[in-house]
């Protein structure tokens, strides 16, 4: 059942690769010219760590809703700053489209 998690996080990469192409294009603006960047990536690191020990800790043998929810709590979290911080360029609708996906 292991495999299973290795192809849904080698879907969400594959997701992100050409959803960024479609629908961002070559829209230059990043979420690290931000001016709250730090603040993004602390957050992001605390909402990650129970990600990871859900993993670690949990019988991953059967499938398990908590690791899903802590992953998709970080695409929520992703979309949200980036409507905040960089809203013309369309890249919440990718992390958005991602959650609702996965």
């Amino acid at each position: 059942m292991s495999s299973l998690y290795y192809f849904i996080i080698a879907s969400i990469l594959l997701t992100d690769i050409i959803m960024n192409k479609k629908l961002v294009g070559d829209e230059a603006r990043n979420l690290s010219e931000a001016t709250n960047y730090k603040w993004f990536i602390l957050i992001s690191i605390i909402i990650m760590i129970p990600f990871l020990v859900s993993i670690w800790i949990l019988d991953l043998n059967q499938p398990q809703p908590l690791p899903a929810l802590f992953l998709g709590l970080c695409f929520c979290y992703k979309a949200f700053m980036e409507f905040r911080y960089i809203k013309e360029t369309k890249r919440h609708l990718v992390s958005l489209l991602q959650f609702l996906y996965y």
